[in-house]
């Protein structure tokens, strides 16, 4: 049995190669990282030009989100307004978005 949770997280391209780093290797979930998707040979995207977004992706079985969200925070952000995460459960029908706003996670959900 599984329960899936997949994960995007984009950031201001602006932020130093250390935050990508920590990005691609620390294990967020079973010894799964999260992906970089805008590669200049990243298959999955349309339209006649290469991505211009720093976007990094995942999918996790029985993902902690509050930890998870949790490690996204505590990441030494330079800009860390520009963070956003989305998130879409496996019974879920709706995307959630998540920003780092004065050193709070908030669900745009609960804003609505």
């Amino acid at each position: 049995m599984s329960y899936v949770t997949n994960v995007m997280l984009t950031h201001d391209f602006l932020e130093p190669p250390g935050v990508r780093k920590m990005l691609w290797s620390t294990v967020v979930a079973e010894k799964q990282t999260l992906r970089e998707n805008t590669a200049v040979d990243a298959d999955g995207w349309g339209g006649s030009k290469f991505p211009e977004i720093d976007l990094w992706c995942g999918a996790f079985n029985y993902l902690d989100l509050y930890d998870f969200l949790a490690w996204v925070k505590s990441l030494p952000w330079r800009y860390p307004r520009a963070v956003q995460v989305f998130v879409q459960d496996q019974e879920e029908d709706m995307v959630s978005v998540w920003e780092i706003d004065g050193g709070w996670v908030l669900d745009r959900r609960e804003m609505l």
